[in-house]
């Protein structure tokens, strides 16, 4: 039956524990045994589960599990064993038709189900665990397979074979989905559906294609020796009265982009155009040197298209607007190829798809991806050039004013939106103190002052005194000011991720942003401007360039990573060191807390700190921004720390899901502690998936296999009134010899696996805030 686990929707129960339990007894080997107690850690000694739905999946679809009542069948094919590093992971490799006809339905990818056995340091998510991952199979393998093939595979989506590993899906595809076709028609089918369409290939440069070949043909009672060559399409023929596969070497490179274009390096085997002749290919086009020989085409039903281009260089814009022309005008499906198929043929299908579905060059090289793709600088500036041209007929969706001012700080995102503007149209002009000088900018707003068009001063203008320089240069014409209102501190944050600043020296960027510190003044419309139009961020500055009709920009490299900030705590009671911007709890919110248990911990006296990964990198955020090791003096050492730590926080932590809140502690604020455990202290992990934060208990059990410490627990008991709640930070502290910063109390959900509130308590003379610390030089906390 389905359920509810841990936020995401799975499997639990009898079957899937004795499935669990029959594979742990027979796989007896050492290593394999070990890593079973890392698991029973996690999960407890008996609680084995498949997961069917991440919680993002089960959020994203509005699931709902009572729904659905329908018999699943669960076929478990053998242990499966995935490693990453010295990292290795055992499960049991499940196929369910059921499961996967649900996700299709929902509109899910496709999954490989499992029920995880152990692992030596931490589970690994995201990573294929099929039939392809196999370590230990069933003794009865083949009999397992065909016994789902006769319980009526043939519903199983066609989409989910494709994924679901080369010969494995082509088996199943062409003995469930096609069971009730002709022999040949069968043929057909698993050829056109799998291997010529825009989907990923059944068959692929990775694979040998004798092992497809004699499944495929065992099915029609024949046999065929290994061909021994990668195989990408395959075919078939009579020979003898009987349908036998054939093999085919495609051209490298090859695959298809778009439902009409594909890319390729050149195609020298006459065996490869037959392939394209049977493909329903009717345009080729060659981007070369010389022309491709005519005997390989003479005879087919195909149009051979010759433009004379030399290696590394992009087509001229006059041969680019022809071979648009034959795409648009092609019947069937069209190949471009060069002689590698990775520079002068992706200038082409990222030209093509700029053409056709007026997407960005960054949107159209991203559609690559798949792809191995070189574009040299020439023909990156082609792209850029030809985006001009494909917007040619069109117009912005706003008319514009003579000026728009922007205003920021610097990585503010001014000049990003900016050049977004300026690639827009012709009458737009960019002008950047950066790039050009003050002089020259005076002199290009002039010009285009007697053009008629639109000047974007992209420079940081911070000032009213600035703006209104600006402004009379320009002799106050009606002007609108663009205004980005990101913060300074993450702006900081920004210029230490920059690269290659036209106007910022190596390691210039943060004394410039010390500099500008509290110097913007906020425009407003009595400075002289008929807007002033404020963006927070880049999701605002994109929707205001998709509004006036510009091409999205690619996001910088910083970008896409949101900044969670730590809630604020609440003080449950105030002994005087709130202050006026502190959040302090009412008499009914303070009962919550009391005659109920509670976890009181010591609160110590630190910086912020939040790690989290996305993009195969560690971030740090304090509080609101981002930071790295140069951000503070107090911060000076965090790369050492990340460099010990690493490790531990790849095992911690989700990609994109897990935040790991602490206190870092290096610099001594208003306690000298004289004996930390570590410079970093841990107090909360926060899932983003669930929007809640792990429970004490939870936390605990995950760092005990780290080196990364807890913040001291002090009592767990049940505190009857406001009074005791008081005299909790009357205690000792255990880093120091003397009293507690404050305390923390929590209490945790029913399960106790989730925190369920959060409170602290101050003891009065605390010194609160930072200037005290910030104005003298760091004096380090000392290590026990």
């Amino acid at each position: 039956m389905l359920s509810y686990h841990r936020g995401c929707v799975a499997i639990k129960g009898s079957q899937v524990n004795e499935i669990a339990q029959k594979w742990i007894n027979q796989c007896q080997e050492i290593p394999f045994q070990k890593s079973l107690k890392a698991r029973e850690g996690r999960d407890g000694t008996s609680d084995f589960h498949i997961t069917v739905m991440a919680p993002k999946e089960k959020k994203l679809t509005n699931f709902d599990v009572p729904q659905y009542e329908l018999p699943i069948e669960l076929y478990d094919l053998g242990i499966g064993r995935k490693q990453d590093g010295h990292n290795t992971v055992y499960y049991v490799v499940i196929i369910s038709p059921q499961l996967e006809k649900l996700r299709a339905e929902l509109q899910l990818p496709h999954y490989d189900f499992h029920i995880t056995l152990g692992f030596t340091q931490s589970d690994i998510h995201d990573v294929p665990k099929g039939l392809s991952t196999l370590w230990m199979k069933s003794n009865h393998y083949a009999i397992t397979l065909h016994q789902m093939i006769e319980k009526g595979l043939v519903e199983l989506p066609a989409r989910t074979l494709r994924d679901m590993g080369y010969l494995v899906g082509a088996f199943f595809l062409f003995k469930c989905v096609v069971k009730s076709m002709e022999l040949k028609e069968r043929y057909n089918y698993v050829r056109d559906e799998v291997l010529c369409r825009e989907y990923k290939q059944l068959v692929s440069g990775e694979d040998y294609g004798d092992r497809l070949v004699k499944i495929l043909n065992r099915l029609s009672g024949r046999t065929q020796q290994p061909c021994g060559k990668p195989v990408d399409f395959y075919t078939y023929e009579i020979q003898d009265g009987v349908y036998q596969f054939k093999t085919y070497e495609m051209p490298r490179n090859f695959s298809f982009v778009s439902e009409k274009v594909a890319g390729a390096s050149k195609p020298n085997d006459e065996q490869q155009w037959d392939v394209f002749e049977a493909m329903g290919v009717t345009d080729v086009i060659t981007v070369m040197e010389t022309p491709m020989p005519v005997s390989l085409h003479r005879t087919r039903k195909m149009n051979s298209h010759f433009y004379e281009v030399d290696d590394r260089t992009p087509p001229t814009e006059q041969q680019m607007l022809q071979m648009m022309q034959v795409i648009d005008e092609s019947e069937g499906k069209v190949v471009v190829h060069c002689l590698g198929g990775v520079g002068r043929t992706a200038t082409v299908i990222v030209a093509y798809l700029m053409w056709s579905e007026e997407v960005s060059k960054f949107e159209g090289k991203q559609r690559l991806v798949g792809r191995k793709t070189i574009l040299s600088q020439v023909q990156e500036d082609f792209l850029t050039d030809w985006y001009r041209v494909c917007r040619e007929q069109t117009k912005l969706n706003v008319k514009l004013p003579p000026i728009i001012m922007m205003v920021g700080y610097p990585a503010s995102g001014k000049s990003t939106f900016s050049k977004a503007m300026a690639d827009a149209s012709d009458s737009i002009t960019r002008i950047n103190q950066d790039e050009m000088g003050r002089n020259q900018c005076e002199s290009l707003a002039g010009r285009t002052k007697a053009s008629g068009g639109t000047v974007v001063l992209d420079r940081c203008n911070l000032t009213a005194k600035e703006r209104k320089e600006w402004l009379s240069l320009m002799h106050n014409r009606k002007a609108w000011c663009i205004y980005y209102t990101v913060p300074w501190e993450e702006c900081r944050w920004r210029i230490t991720r920059r690269e290659n600043h036209p106007g910022i020296k190596p390691g210039g960027g943060l004394r410039m942003m010390e500099g500008l510190r509290d110097t913007l003044e906020p425009p407003t419309n009595g400075e002289g401007f008929d807007q002033v139009i404020e963006l927070k961020g880049i999701e605002q500055a994109n929707q205001l360039l998709k509004e006036w009709g510009c091409i999205v920009p690619a996001p910088p490299s910083w970008a896409g990573h949101q900044i969670i900030k730590f809630p604020r705590t609440r003080h449950v009671v105030n002994l005087g060191a709130a202050t006026r911007d502190d959040l302090i709890m009412t008499e009914g919110e303070q009962k919550k807390y009391l005659n109920t248990p509670i976890y009181v911990e010591e609160k110590v006296d630190g910086a912020n700190l939040g790690i989290s990964i996305h993009n195969n990198q560690i971030h740090l955020q304090n509080r609101s921004h981002y930071i790295t090791s140069k951000y503070h003096e107090q911060f000076k050492s965090i790369d050492k720390w990340l460099y010990q730590h690493s490790q531990d926080l790849w095992t911690i932590l989700e990609p994109d899901r897990h935040i790991l809140y602490g206190e870092w502690m290096y610099a001594c604020h208003s306690i000298p502690y004289e004996r930390l455990p570590g410079y970093f202290i841990a107090f909360d992990l926060y899932d983003q998936y669930e929007g809640k934060f792990w429970s004490r208990t939870r936390l605990e059990e995950v760092l005990s296999t780290t080196q990364i410490p807890i913040v001291p627990l002090m009592e767990h008991k049940t505190i009857k009134t406001a009074a005791e709640l008081k005299e909790l930070v009357q205690r000792q502290s255990q880093f120091y010899d003397g009293r507690v910063e404050g305390v923390y109390c929590r209490i945790m959900d029913d399960k106790n696996e989730w925190l369920a509130g959060r409170a602290k308590i101050v003891r009065t003379d605390f010194l609160a805030g930072n200037e005290h610390w910030t104005r003298g030089d760091i004096r380090p906390n000392q290590l026990a």
